[in-house]
């Protein structure tokens, strides 16, 4: 999606003019910052950064900064046209960036799924709010076709199918026996004749010729039966292995299904072994139950095991609010920030207190449960798609 097209149609670069050359620099300053946000470990880990920054910039942004040294490699002059730093169009490059690294790493375009609604539902900013729902529509596209695969595959009798096999090929025999044969008939004559004794003699001759005639023609429908039973044994090997692939999944799927209602029903925590509520504290069941959602499905995850998390952390936590401090000091916030510790970018909605520039939350704020259980499910999810460590099994 080109991001920049549609604020331009949308009018919501002002600051750009009417300057073709502008937004062409303003393009490609944009794919120059995707290079950077997918090029490196550090600077991939500035993607959650520079989404929250491009809806609500904080006045000494580091997100806005490396966005104007990108639109001044492509820009020498920038500076002599906005001598005061233009935020709304660093924060139309940040966005544009944001979708041209979506578009070439699927699984940039995953985790912005998941940072995208977090985002726009906790910034609001109606300002961008046409181009980021198209955005949102395209992302959602795909990650719904993948969320399918996942946890609704069809079903494997449906990839079961023959391989068609070709009509018989009758083999050709070449030989110029028959021919000469009738020949040497015709000139022998009667049967008493002089060539009729001739042609007697040489029969077995002939014979021989027929039959290597014979033999080399049943050869060549040997070779040719051969190969279309490879092919036709190869075609059926090759469905059979999707049929098999295909079960596989459905059963991971079931799996995945039952694992999410046995957990949701129990209220139980198998990684602490334990009740969640009896965690006692709020913030504790929220990280706690959101962390042990994160570890047991895949990357991506219909919103409904969202709503599933929110209603077993309504329904267990001690309190129906907790503040975001809470969030950042209890235990559990510990133990995530282990498990996350090499390799990964900050939680996108800083709910953990985490150091993100422009945060979306103050440390007093209070948000229902549900709601905190959600958001930082949702940033898990994402800092896994981004390349965070992901814990050993039996971690």
């Amino acid at each position: 999606m080109d991001l920049i097209g549609e604020l331009l149609r949308e009018g919501l670069l002002g600051q750009l003019g009417d300057d073709q050359e502008r937004a062409a620099k303003l393009r490609a300053a944009s794919k120059t910052l995707a290079d950077q946000l997918i090029g490196t470990d550090v600077a991939r880990r500035m993607f959650p950064v520079v989404f929250v920054e491009a809806l609500d910039p904080s006045p000494e942004s580091s997100a806005l900064e490396m966005a104007e040294r990108a639109l001044i490699a492509e820009w020498e002059t920038y500076r002599n046209v906005y001598p005061d730093r233009p935020v709304a169009l660093l924060q139309a490059l940040l966005l544009a960036a944001v979708a041209h690294a979506a578009s070439r790493r699927k699984a940039v375009k995953q985790a912005g799924w998941y940072t995208l609604r977090t985002a726009t539902e906790e910034v609001s900013r109606d300002f961008w709010a046409g181009p980021l729902k198209a955005l949102y529509r395209e992302w959602d596209a795909d990650v719904a076709a993948a969320i399918k695969d996942s946890w609704a595959p069809e079903l494997a009798s449906a990839r079961v199918k023959m391989p068609s096999v070709g009509e018989p090929v009758a083999p050709s025999v070449d030989s110029d026996v028959p021919d000469r044969l009738q020949q040497r008939l015709v000139d022998a004559g009667g049967a008493t004749s002089p060539g009729m004794t001739a042609l007697i003699e040489t029969m077995p001759g002939y014979l021989r010729e027929l039959v290597d005639a014979a033999e080399q023609g049943a050869g060549d429908a040997v070779q040719v039966s051969a190969k279309q039973l490879r092919t036709v044994i190869d075609a059926l090997g090759r469905n059979l292995r999707e049929v098999l692939a295909t079960h596989e999944q459905g059963v991971k799927a079931t799996a995945h299904r039952l694992n999410l209602l046995w957990w949701h029903q129990s209220g139980y925590s198998p990684r602490l072994d334990s009740t969640y509520r009896s965690l006692g504290s709020s913030a504790d069941v929220v990280l706690a139950a959101a962390l042990d959602l994160h570890l047991d499905v895949p990357d991506l995850t219909p919103v409904a095991g969202e709503h599933l998390l929110a209603e077993l952390v309504a329904r267990h936590a001690a309190e129906a609010q907790v503040a975001v401090e809470e969030l950042a000091t209890c235990s559990q916030a510990a133990a995530i920030d282990e498990r996350y510790a090499e390799g990964r970018g900050p939680i996108l909605s800083s709910i953990l207190g985490l150091q993100v520039e422009g945060m979306a939350f103050d440390q007093q704020e209070k948000l229902t449960v549900g709601r905190a259980a959600i958001l930082v499910f949702r940033d898990l999810q994402a800092a896994r798609l981004l390349g965070a460590r992901q814990p050993a099994a039996g971690e």
